[in-house]
């Protein structure tokens, strides 16, 4: 099985954590999953927000929102907690790609 790079920084940890590298498999997947399929929800609600808000107030809505992710997955005593942290983290980022893209245009 093949993990992506955040896999060998922060998931060594949590395994050692919740107690060996076996029972921690699903839970690694649950991690990175969650962060993929909310990015993906949340880039076609930020269409509408840009639309709606315009670009500036949906990017800073974005960073808002992945920092929040960031810090909770920093702060994560579970992968549970983890998980949750990394599904903010995709709300934001998945907004922050879509909202990103007016400024792009523009220059």
């Amino acid at each position: 099985v093949v993990y992506p790079w955040p896999s060998f920084i922060a998931y060594p940890q949590f395994t050692r954590l919740v107690g060996g590298a076996e029972s921690t498999v699903p839970l690694r997947r649950q991690a990175f999953d969650a962060e993929a399929v909310v990015a993906t929800i949340s880039a076609l609600f930020a269409g509408a927000a840009v639309d709606r808000w315009g670009a500036p107030s949906t990017l800073i809505l974005s960073l808002a929102l992945f920092g929040l992710g960031a810090a909770l997955c920093a702060t994560a005593p579970s992968m549970n907690l983890l998980s949750f942290g990394r599904a903010v983290q995709g709300a934001g980022g998945g907004a922050l790609t879509v909202g990103a893209m007016p400024r792009w245009r523009r220059r």
